[in-house]
């Protein structure tokens, strides 16, 4: 019987596979992520993963997943729905791109189904995006 790893290794897997996701995302689909100054690094690393961590997941995803309960795989819907709206609310900037985005929502919005563990989802959240910043080219300088 297959077994469902726990959040926390969940997190470890997806915080080793984040890299080579941003290196495929840029390789493939010219992702890039260069916050200029340490104003955009701090919302790039910090209060944007807090902030859209909180909206995405305290609110939508569980407000989805209260109203669909009672519906089989709930959890899953309400997962896949935010990935989805994530990746919507990321389009204007990025343009059909942002469905990359989706990928990376769904994995993050698992650890939360699984866990509920807020600050695991902003960890994971910014070591993409921290990730994402260094296959482009930003690497750690603060212009």
């Amino acid at each position: 019987m297959l077994v469902a790893p726990s959040p926390s290794r969940l997190a470890f897997a997806l915080a080793l596979a984040a890299p080579a996701f941003a290196w495929a995302g840029q390789q493939f689909f010219g992702l890039q992520l260069v916050p200029l100054g340490l104003t955009r690094w701090a919302w790039v690393v910090v209060f944007g993963p807090m902030v859209e961590e909180a909206i995405f997941r305290l609110l939508l995803q569980a407000g989805i997943y209260e109203r669909l309960r009672p519906v089989r795989l709930a959890g899953q819907l309400a997962n896949v729905l935010t990935a989805l709206a994530f990746a919507l609310v990321h389009a204007p900037q990025h343009g059909i791109i942002a469905v990359c985005w989706v990928l990376p929502a769904l994995a993050i919005g698992e650890v939360w189904r699984r866990g509920g563990s807020w600050w695991l989802c902003v960890l994971l959240h910014a070591w993409f995006n921290i990730s994402l910043c260094w296959v482009s080219g930003a690497g750690w300088i603060l212009s």
